[in-house]
């Protein structure tokens, strides 16, 4: 078997992040990650392992951050 073939039949696994890996990446603690999960500020996790939410990184990624670039206007 070539190692183009062995390549191709390897499978890419997604980057998982829990609370405290979203949390270094937004510059937050996870307790407010899961203030924002709770809000709905931040995707439904991807899923749990056992009672813990987890996300893929690319769905953390394209989100928007909660908090910034949304400014509402003031009356």
């Amino acid at each position: 078997m070539s190692d183009d073939a062995k390549n191709t039949k390897q499978q890419v696994r997604p980057e998982i992040w829990d609370t405290a890996a979203v949390g270094r990446f937004l510059g937050v603690a996870a307790k407010t990650v899961r203030d924002y999960a709770t809000r709905g500020d931040i995707p439904k996790p991807d899923g749990h392992l056992g009672r813990t939410p987890y996300w893929f990184a690319d769905t953390i990624r394209e989100h928007e951050r909660p908090g910034r670039g949304r400014s509402k206007p003031k009356d």
